[in-house]
């Protein structure tokens, strides 16, 4: 019986005809021996030989039906790792930094240059007239955008610094981490002016390209 070879074949394997569509279970036992559907487990003899396997760990694996009818092979190699990605590149050293530029200010994501497709093809099912056309996008230089709603909390700063002039109400749902409500577009202005001011970076509302 070999021990060495990881590598096995058969013609048809145990209980089956050669030309046949062969059903086979494989047989993993502790020792890792590859066993016809008719044979005992541990150790299997069919017509190609002993063979021998060990990713199944002794567990039965049903091998479903197959159209080989010649000599075939089975492999208990185990896979190696796999190779390494390619490594991003860096963003350029003028890019933002995400992050936040103050305790009171929103946290920001890098969003990098590069070039996408906007909108929802013509022929998509349930799509709407406002999806199309669809238009290439590039955008030439990273910028920072903000991760996550902005906040009552982050609102409430702006209005305790004198920065924003309403201060909007919660309707019952509650403050703190909650995304603000009711503020306009004016408002949402003077929220960015006041955070370009505090942190001497410059803050604007988000458009669509």
């Amino acid at each position: 019986m070999p021990t060495a070879d990881p590598v096995c074949a058969g013609e048809g394997g145990s209980g089956t005809r050669r030309g046949a569509r062969p059903s086979w279970w494989l047989q993993a036992p502790a020792a890792g021996w590859l066993g016809g559907k008719h044979a005992r487990a541990g150790s299997t003899a069919h017509a190609g030989g002993w063979c021998r396997i060990s990713a199944t760990k002794g567990k039965q694996v049903p091998w479903d039906s197959s159209s080989l009818t010649g000599d075939f092979f089975f492999s208990a190699t185990p896979a190696g790792p796999a190779p390494p990605g390619p490594t991003p590149a860096p963003p350029p050293a003028d890019a933002p930094a995400p992050g936040r530029d103050c305790a009171d200010c929103p946290e920001m994501v890098l969003i990098p240059a590069g070039t996408f497709t906007m909108g929802s093809p013509a022929g998509e099912a349930q799509r709407y007239d406002a999806e199309g056309p669809q238009h290439r996008v590039t955008i030439a230089k990273p910028f920072a955008l903000g991760k996550y709603e902005v906040t009552f909390a982050e609102w409430d700063a702006c209005t305790a610094a004198g920065g924003c002039a309403h201060r909007p109400g919660d309707q019952g749902w509650g403050r703190g981490r909650r995304p603000v409500i009711d503020v306009s577009w004016d408002d949402a202005k003077a929220y960015v002016a006041w955070l370009s001011r505090k942190t001497g970076k410059t803050y604007r509302l988000p458009s669509e390209a």
